[in-house]
């Protein structure tokens, strides 16, 4: 179950030319508490792996979000691209359109 979690991690977390690097990390009650419990659980081998997965699911989680952005601001340009082109439509008669068509109005 632990390799789980891992399988979409970067691989960083297992590059034959990276080794661990020390890390002193302060937390409060509650998230040493979390921690804990899920080692003892079994979710983890140790402290140090979960803090190893909660890092390796932040740097996924932002880099999604930079593809997220990346994604919008295609779409934007697209849509800007569009309007210059001409190949717009009134939003009223399109909303009225889509009422008409689902018995709104």
């Amino acid at each position: 179950m632990r390799d789980s979690f891992f399988a979409g991690a970067p691989a960083w977390h297992n590059h034959p030319m990276s080794r661990p690097t020390p890390l002193t990390v302060t937390l409060p009650d509650d998230l040493d508490a979390f921690i804990r419990e899920r080692v003892a659980a079994g979710r983890f081998a140790s402290p140090s792996d979960a803090v190893r997965a909660a890092v390796a699911l932040l740097e996924r989680t932002e880099r999604e979000g930079d593809l997220t952005r990346d994604e919008i601001r295609r779409e934007i340009l697209v849509g800007i691209e569009q309007v210059e082109a001409g190949h717009v439509r009134d939003g009223e008669k399109a909303f009225q359109d889509i009422r008409q068509k689902l018995g709104l109005r």
